[in-house]
């Protein structure tokens, strides 16, 4: 068992050196927190439900139990908090703040970096330097102007529907982080700079100077607290700028073309010539390919990137998950099966597939 001063070491080690990993373990901690309290609401059902029955007994059990729910969650909480890097919190705040105007003007190539905005994405998705145009909650679309907007507008449906328990927020111990309250009574101004903004049709406001990521970690919470489902709630997308902050070259050879297309037609190009020229991948290769580790470990994606046709059932079925399509509807054949092939491609993916694609003959890719 590691000594509370050896796991801070360990803590900062992949901090420094594998920064990429630090935020997934983060992200991964923030679920398990989320889990968590959870667990506290439903063992405080429990609470009420035995009390009403007059079994004191077994309720002084299940409170020892929460108590121990809450020490656990405050442990992950703060394991979560030492992860991430409050510099690349900044610089994530930072890159919301533009509006598209102002983005237009100082991105000679901007349509380089816009998404396809009629693509769904889940609140599991890393929204990292990325612009948001709209969301969905329950099947009901709206627009907005970035992620701080989304978690403005989303408090204010919430609240419309239930303003009582968006108040009770206010004062729930799971609601504050280890800096920030996340819901107050009062307009937060630091340095001239808003750090909260009124939720529509409340004197509540929301704290909104949070990076893309944490303001989609506060919305899974509020979420939960309403009793939502996570897949209940999408968020769209207009623009990726990725690739400014990365800072890699591309390669030059074997890969995008000069007048760099899409990325989404670059990798069905590629995969459509593979799949014409009868290429042969290897049986490993081929179960790589339908691995979610492989795939978001090699190539940073989020769905598999081949998915085996079965042709007893329709393709719609198929290639969507959760109502949504995430593979195209083309056929791609491989050592003589079916496959389909994933869509969901954003320009952050672009220098890992091509990579990737490295190991095929270059006149494929020309």
């Amino acid at each position: 068992m590691l000594t509370l001063k050896e796991l801070t070491e360990r803590i900062e080690t992949v901090k420094s050196l594998y920064p990429h990993d630090a935020k997934e373990l983060s992200d991964a901690l923030g679920l398990l927190s989320l889990a968590l309290d959870g667990l506290y609401e439903s063992t405080t059902k429990s609470v009420h439900e035995l009390m009403e029955k007059r079994r004191p007994g077994e309720c002084q059990t299940v409170l020892l139990f929460q108590q121990d729910v809450i020490d656990l969650q405050e442990k992950v909480d703060e394991y979560s908090d030492a992860l991430l890097d409050e510099k690349e919190q900044a610089e994530d705040i930072d890159e919301m703040v533009t509006d598209e105007e102002v983005e237009k003007r100082q991105l000679p190539d901007y349509a380089k970096y816009q998404v396809d905005s009629a693509v769904p994405h889940s609140l599991n998705d890393d929204y990292t330097y990325t612009k948001a145009c709209g969301f969905t909650i329950n099947g009901n679309y709206y627009d907005a102007k970035n992620m701080r907007d989304i978690l403005v507008q989303t408090c204010g449906i919430l609240a419309e529907t239930d303003l009582q328990k968006m108040d009770s927020l206010v004062d729930d111990p799971t609601m504050k982080g280890r800096k920030v309250i996340y819901l107050g009574r009062k307009y937060v101004v630091e340095d001239k700079v808003p750090k909260n903004e009124q939720i529509p049709g409340t004197d509540l406001y929301v704290w909104t100077n949070l990076s893309c990521n944490s303001i989609r970690n506060l919305i899974r919470k509020i979420l939960q607290k309403y009793g939502y489902k996570r897949d209940s709630f999408q968020i769209y997308l207009r623009a990726d700028y990725s690739d400014l902050h990365r800072g890699d070259v591309l390669p030059d050879r074997c890969s995008v073309p000069e007048d760099e297309e899409k990325i989404g037609k670059l990798v069905k190009k590629t995969m459509q010539q593979l799949s014409d020229s009868n290429h042969k991948f290897s049986s490993n290769e081929l179960l790589a390919m339908q691995s979610a580790q492989w795939c978001k470990n090699t190539l940073g994606l989020y769905e598999v990137m081949l998915k085996k046709y079965n042709p007893e059932l329709d393709i719609t079925s198929q290639i969507t998950i959760s109502g949504y399509p995430r593979f195209w509807k083309d056929l791609f054949v491989f050592n003589g099966e079916k496959y389909f092939v994933t869509s969901q491609w954003y320009e952050r993916h672009r220098a890992a597939f091509v990579e990737w694609a490295k190991q095929f003959d270059c006149n494929q890719h020309e």
